[in-house]
């Protein structure tokens, strides 16, 4: 309860704050700093936590290269996830490599960032490579892999290289943004016990103008997970 409070309260501080800082942005940083509120944290079809999330962003742009960390933090339970990546962009597609950190805040000695032993570390390493289709057809397409680190491995500690495939494709309706999605996984891991599809729906965006100058961006999400019969309905809002 006192997490929630806090958490509202630090909310209402940051809103003025942020609404000065792009009233007076008048000039393209190379620096980032955002951060989503989302009702659950849903990951490629995953359930990862099952309630309300504040998952900030910062990086740092220079050319086509881009260094980052990215962040989820559970309101009021358990759950804390740091990741840090490197994206390099060339033409349509982009290279990224990510470093998935999660520990129990609640006991923070459980796990050791600096440990990178196989078989006890806590970071996951995946790459990945994304299509992003030009204005004309803007469709997507991402293949993911892990391929060191932890809760990538079967029973008899062999790396699964757990892969993931996803297509989507964004266009507007009436202001609003509509993406549909398709992934899935080829062989068994993380994702599921067999290939399958883990990832199906949409999801839709929308800036609300709260001044001439600063819009927020609301959006929600219907996911299905047809191996695991599972499905979210995901609201979220970005401050930046």
């Amino acid at each position: 309860m006192k997490r929630t409070i806090l958490f509202s309260v630090a909310f209402f501080l940051f809103m003025p704050i942020a609404l000065n800082a792009q009233d007076n942005d008048n000039e393209e940083s190379p620096w980032n700093l955002s951060a989503d509120i989302t009702s659950r944290y849903i990951w490629r079809g995953l359930q990862l936590s099952d309630g309300l999330n504040l998952q900030p962003t910062i990086e740092y742009s220079i050319g086509n290269f881009t260094i980052g960390s990215w962040g989820s933090y559970g309101v009021g339970i358990p759950f804390a996830e740091v990741d840090v990546y490197a994206l390099y962009s060339l033409g349509n597609f982009s290279l990224l490599v990510s470093d998935y950190y999660e520990q129990d805040e609640y006991d923070l000695s459980a796990s050791k960032y600096f440990d990178w032993k196989q078989g006890q570390t806590s970071h996951a390493l995946e790459g990945a490579i994304i299509y992003t289709g030009p204005e004309k057809f803007p469709i997507s397409a991402t293949a993911a892999t892990f391929f060191y680190g932890c809760d990538d491995s079967d029973d008899d500690d062999k790396r699964d290289y757990s892969t993931y495939f996803e297509l989507g494709y964004s266009f507007e309706v009436n202001d609003f943004g509509i993406n549909p999605f398709i992934g899935g996984t080829p062989f068994k891991g993380t994702y599921c016990d067999k290939a399958g599809i883990v990832n199906v729906g949409f999801e839709v965006t929308k800036d609300i103008s709260i001044s001439n100058n600063f819009k927020l961006p609301i959006s929600g999400a219907f996911i299905v997970n047809p191996s695991a019969q599972h499905v979210f309905l995901v609201f979220k809002l970005t401050l930046q």
